[in-house]
């Protein structure tokens, strides 16, 4: 019989897999905003909602990490992990944003759609 003489966290994977889910949330909400015109704004305020939840998810990891004396697998690696899975949610909600200012700038008529921007105008 082995006993472990420095124990092992295995809360992390429970973590990973909270972040992990998360993000699915984001991509089935993104999804769901690119079909649903009528709801984007509800959809969009969700999105951001998951955004704010997935960075207190890796801060909760990356605390634990700085924490833990022995961790799962390799450091860098869990903090590469958290970093890629917060990146995918901020790339989802960059494209909420950026999908609803061309949706605006869309529905301008060509002729006499102004927008101002940062102090200067630009009509098309």
């Amino acid at each position: 019989m082995r006993l472990p003489f420095i124990p092992r966290e295995e809360k992390f994977f429970e973590l990973f897999v909270d972040d992990a889910n998360n993000v699915l949330a984001g991509a089935r909400l993104l999804d769901e905003f690119f079909r649903s015109y009528d709801q984007r704004e509800r959809l969009a305020s969700q999105l951001r909602d998951l955004e704010r939840k997935g960075d207190g998810l890796s801060h909760d990891i990356g605390q634990k990490l700085e924490h833990t004396f022995v961790t799962p697998f390799d450091r860098e690696d869990i903090h590469q992990l958290i970093s890629r899975l917060d990146d995918v949610l901020d790339f989802i909600d960059s494209s909420e944003g950026i999908a609803a200012a061309v949706s605006s700038a869309q529905r301008c008529s060509t002729s006499t759609c102004s927008m101002v921007s940062g102090g200067s105008q630009v009509t098309s």
